[in-house]
């Protein structure tokens, strides 16, 4: 209901058969992590979501620009399997480390049968530093931005709906 254009776009994404990694951009709190945690659940997929602003054990091996090490060391971490078939790993607000975004062009690389999605705002100041440089043709980009006001009223519309329903439900059982 909520950004189902954005939905879509993760959708076409997600199935294609050759994929580059998806970093997703977009001012704070447009949506970029529900986004993404939505369609993960719509979909049936299996989440790993890293938020880059919590410390983690495997940063370090980032910045060693391998794949596999990296993802060995996710599922050591968090004593999951990732199944690169059935499974969306997500770097949630890259911005607190850029390296991640170095590390893409080497997953699609390496090991495209994983599909990876990253997040962040603020990315400007990061993209902009003059030793950093974007996986040119290694990457896909989507801009989230925020809602309309036609879209917002349609939400709180929406939202309203469904607390009139679940309220008629409760006088209903009394």
């Amino acid at each position: 209901m909520l950004n189902r254009e954005g939905v879509k776009t993760l959708k076409t994404w997600y199935y294609k058969k050759l994929r580059k990694p998806l970093l997703i951009r977009g001012a704070r709190q447009v949506g970029k992590t529900t986004l993404v945690r939505m369609f993960a659940e719509m979909e049936n997929i299996k989440l790993i979501e890293i938020n880059c602003e919590k410390p983690w054990s495997f940063i370090p091996l980032i910045k060693s620009l391998d794949p596999v090490k990296v993802i060995e060391a996710i599922e050591f971490e968090l004593n999951i399997t990732i199944n690169p078939e059935k499974s969306l790993i997500f770097f949630d607000e890259v911005q607190s480390i850029p390296s991640v975004l170095k590390l893409l062009r080497y997953f699609y690389e390496e090991v495209p049968e994983y599909k990876i999605v990253t997040t962040g705002s603020l990315l400007e100041f990061v993209l902009d530093e003059p030793e950093f440089s974007v996986p040119v043709g290694r990457l896909e980009i989507m801009y989230l931005g925020p809602f309309s006001q036609d879209k917002l009223f349609t939400i709180y519309m929406y939202i309203l709906f469904q607390d009139i329903k679940e309220i008629c439900k409760i006088q209903k059982v009394e």
